[in-house]
Formats: structure tokens, sequence, C-alpha cells
């Protein structure tokens, strides 16, 4: 990792400025770079490369003479570019578009050779059976090879303690003045729920995670930069006596197992929202905080789709703009391999003429490469910290914009075990922001948006009446009309709203059943008495992912846990 980060970040790199190593293997067919290494005390391989033509041969022969007389060990080695011999035009209209020029328009050094494809162990002991010596040494080198990588393990950095404090007996002391300061009478059900929620989090060994997640918002409110979990961190009491989040879970009968249970491995995941002008401010001290050889943004991998797809092999087909977007155009946003299907189904797709040249070879191709890698880019808004250099980890490169980041996506990071949080810029909380400076500068007024009434009456009747534009998640033509329909008047009634528009209840008939029975204009059933405990709020209907937990408990007599593993199944 660090040898491909060296090269990717450093222009001056040269392979053989870099220290020798018993760790690494390097094998190369250029002699001078062989020399050199040598010269340098390292034991470079001298890569042997037939693809059983007379050319590739000369070279090989030469190659394997020099390394002969140097000491070197040659070895027998298979360049692969593409996985079978007919996929050599693929790799060359992936070559076309990666230098964004046209198949014809190719040189012989832009692309590989048309042998250069993977081979059978048979077929290289057939390829190479004038040089058994170099079969042997792919032995020694595989029996020398060795990686051994640790999944399922988080791997937290080091958080600052005072003397005689463990990461939890920090959290629990954090958590219990988080909760006084939240809630001021500790009944039985709320510590009964703190400690449940504790003990998980300390049998699972998160409590570093929590750690670093709350000072990170401690850094922002301290600056008094607008900062807020999302997601189903919500669900945790302990995120919300750490200020994480701003939403009771006690209220709104959320369920900790949503965000975390026993039966989970893999590390929490709270995003942070903040006020986007400020966001870069969070960022900055990120990376100070832990280090800049520590802290990366997260790569993002952009892969072909029916759009970019037909769109890049149609030009590397010479195809000019003016012939592909009428055809690109009329292309709904699918996977490439779904482009006949919806061509035979969607009005707007039919006349295209996918059943002649170029454009059936141009089809064939895009189904073909429907989900390779386009381009390497920056994740919007996740950054992975790491205990030591990132690049004991991870190779690092150079995003466009000039941003170290990580060549690995989200998901390898997060098996390896790596902490990644989602640090999102969010306008709304900008906006609310201002306005409260505005109100105080304005007029002489200190806002304080936590103590605001809930319902409040003028702001329910801008909401009952789908006056909503500007207002985040509730100002498109369809929610504001369903905010008429509902009548939403409060929190409470605005997040059921919300949840209406969601796939599943508005593609199942359960907005319009969940209208009629709020309305009183039909009354609420529920499909078996047990769930009236669990679903009277909503009037028999499940809006929410929590629901499934809540039904597969009372029904088929599931813990939480359980049920969360089949929402997540679902």
């Amino acid at each position: 990792c660090r040898m491909v980060t060296a090269y990717r970040l450093d222009e001056a790199f040269k392979l053989v400025d870099w220290p020798p190593s018993e760790h690494v293997f390097v094998l190369s067919d250029n002699q001078a770079q062989l020399e050199a290494l040598q010269a340098r005390g390292a034991a470079p391989l001298a890569a042997i490369t037939y693809y059983g033509d007379a050319r590739s041969r000369y070279e090989a022969g030469r190659l394997r003479q020099f390394a002969s007389e140097r000491g070197l060990r040659p070895v027998a080695v298979n360049p692969v570019y593409f996985l079978d011999q007919e996929h050599a035009r693929i790799h060359q209209l992936l070559s076309a578009i990666r230098r964004n020029t046209t198949v014809d328009a190719l040189v012989p050094g832009d692309v590989a050779h048309p042998a250069a494809w993977f081979r059978s162990p048979e077929a290289m002991a057939v390829r190479y059976a004038d040089w058994p010596e170099t079969l042997a040494n792919i032995e020694w080198v595989v029996e020398r090879c060795h990686l051994d990588l640790t999944f399922g393990r988080p791997l937290f950095p080091a958080f600052d303690l005072p003397e005689d404090e463990t990461p939890y007996s920090f959290l629990w002391k954090r958590t219990f003045e988080g909760v006084v300061e939240r809630y001021r009478s500790l009944t039985p059900q709320l510590m009964n729920r703190l400690s449940y929620e504790l003990d998980v989090i300390r049998a699972l060994g998160f409590a570093p995670y929590f750690l670093i997640v709350w000072e990170i918002v401690n850094f922002a409110r301290r600056r008094s930069i607008p900062i807020v979990g999302r997601g189903s961190a919500a669900n945790s009491l302990a995120a919300y006596a750490l200020g994480i989040t701003r939403v009771d879970p006690l209220k709104y009968d959320l369920y900790f197992e949503r965000f975390l249970n026993l039966s989970r491995t893999d590390c929490p995941d709270i995003d942070l929202d903040i006020c986007w002008r400020r966001r870069d401010q969070v960022v900055d001290y990120v990376y100070e905080r832990y280090g800049h050889d520590r802290v990366a943004m997260i790569a993002s991998l952009n892969t072909f789709k029916a759009h970019s797809a037909v769109r890049e092999v149609a030009k590397a087909f010479g195809l000019t703009d003016d012939e592909i977007g009428p055809v690109t155009r009329r292309l709904p946003h699918y996977r490439a391999q779904d482009i006949r299907t919806v061509v035979k189904h969607l009005p707007e797709c039919r006349g295209l003429r996918f059943d002649e040249e170029p454009w059936k070879s141009v089809l064939e191709i895009s189904e073909f490469i429907d989900g390779f890698p386009r381009h390497l880019s920056m994740h919007p808004c996740g950054l992975v910290i790491a205990p030591e250099p990132l690049t004991c980890f991870t190779p690092l490169e150079r995003a466009a914009k000039g941003l170290v980041i990580t060549q690995y996506e989200m998901y390898p990071i997060e098996d390896l075990g790596l902490v990644k949080i989602d640090l999102l810029g969010h306008r709304s909380l900008t906006v609310i922001d201002e306005t409260v400076a505005m109100v105080r500068e304005k007029r002489g007024i200190d806002l304080d948006i936590e103590a605001l009434p809930d319902p409040d009456p003028l702001t329910a009747d801008l909401i009952r009446r789908g006056d909503t534009i500007g207002c985040f998640q509730i100002e498109s033509p369809a929610m504001r009309a369903l905010l008429q329909h509902t009548l939403a008047d409060g929190t409470d009634l605005l997040i059921k709203t919300l949840s209406l528009v969601r796939p599943g209840p508005s593609g199942s008939g359960m907005k319009k059943l969940f209208i009629d029975r709020h309305l009183g204009k039909e009354e609420t059933d529920y499909l078996h008495p047990a769930l009236e405990a669990v679903l009277g709020d909503t009037y028999g209907i499940m809006l929410y992912q929590e629901d499934i937990l809540k039904v597969a408990s009372v029904i088929a007599g599931m813990d939480l846990a359980e049920g969360d593993s089949l929402r997540r199944a679902m």
C-alpha cells in the first residue's frame, strides 16, 4: 500500500529509489530497471512474458539470458487485461473510452497485446514448456507470499482519556450526565433503557466509536456550527444523551435494535448533518485531530449504466453527439442490461433502432460493460479515520479535485474495520442558523430552536395548507398535496406523512388507507388482535422500518434483534 501510494502521490517516484525489502517482490521486464535495483541491493525478478508469437519469444529469450548472466530469477508471467480471448475487442473499446478517442484512432501503445487474457495453469505450462525454470519460480514466489487480512474487528483510533478511565467508563459518565440534562427525572424505564444500550455497546466494543463522534459534535457545538446526527442513530438513547442526535427515542417509541444489537458485528454508522457553509471547518478539525496521514476522504467507484455506457460506447465507435443525443435522451436511468426490456415497454423509447447497426453493436457492448468501473471519484461526504497511517491498510491516490482519497470504496473500508463517518453539508441547517441570527439582529430576540412549542399554531397552519416551499423534504408538489390531505399539524403527524411517500406505503395502497382512517372515513381494522398494541398509533398500517421489528416480535415471537435481521433481509 505504501509503494502504490507513493507511486500515485509523488510525481518524482522511481521504483529504483524505493528501499529494498524482503517483503516485496519486484517483477520487471526492463533490463535497465532490473540492473539498477540489483545495484541497490534488491533481488528483483525478471518477468518473462511470452504471448506465443515470434516477437515476444525473442524478447523473452533475451531477458531470460540477461537474468541468467545477472543471477536473477526468471519468472513466467501472464499480463491479464481481459478474461477471455474473445474479449480483446472489449478491451480495445474501453481503452478508447479511457483515452477519449475512437477505436480506429488507437495506436499499438494504447492497448494490450491481443493475447493478454487469463490463462489456466495448464495453458501456462504448455506455453512455457521450453523454459521450465520460469514455471518453477512461480511456485517459489507463491510459497513466499502471505497476506493475512483481519476482518470483523473494529480498528479505532486512540481517544484521549482522563487517567484511570476506559472508553466504556468515560462513555458511561458522559451519557449519564446527558440523561440528567435531557430528562431531569430519572425514571426506571429511562435508566433500564440506558443500561441496556450501554451493555450492548460494551459487549460489541463500540464505546470508542461513540466517543469519536461525540468529540466531533462537541467541536462543532463549541464553535456554534449547527450539527445533528441522522438516520437510525436517532433510535439510540445513548446518542441522544451525548447530544449527537436531537430526537427523543422514548417519546417516539424508537427501538435501539434498529440501530444496534448483539447480532450485528459491523460498526455503527452515525451520519452527521452539518451547516453546509461551515462543514469544511469540521472536516479540517478531524484531519488535525487525528493526523493527515490517518484521515482521508473515501473513494467512490463510478460505474457504467445505461446512459453512460451507450454514450461512451457510441463515441468510441465514432458516432457524433448529434447522432448519440437523440438516443440517450430517451433512455431512462436504468441498468444497461435492462435496455432491451425498457425499449419494448416504454412509449418514449419506441422507435429506437437497437436491432440495426451500429446501434446493435453499441447495445451488445453496453450490456457487457454494465456495472464495469468507469472512473474513481470521491465520496461526497464519507471519510475514514485510522489508528495508524492509512497506508498500513489501504493505498491512497489523489482525486481530480486534489484531495487525497482511499483507493478502496466504503464497503472494503468497513470490512477492514476502519472508522467511517459521513459528514454531510446540509443547507437547511444553514438556513435555520441564519434565520435565528437575523431574528436576534433585527428584533433582539434569542430563539431557542429546541424550546419551540410543538405544535406551533402558525407553523401548523402553514403545514396544513401545504405552504412549505423551501422546507426540506416537504416542499415537492406531491408532498405539499399530501400535507393538505393528512392535515398534518405537529411533528408526529408530519413524520407519519413523510413516511407515506416512501415506496412501500405509497406503492401498496397503504397511503390512501392511512389517510381515510386518520380522517375517520374508514374504521381501523387489524389483521391480528395482537397488532393493535404495536400498530395502533398508525391505524394498523406498517409505516416505518421499526414496524417490521414490532410485528415480528408480537406475531412470530422473535426478539427485536432477530426482527432487525428480518428487516435487513427484506
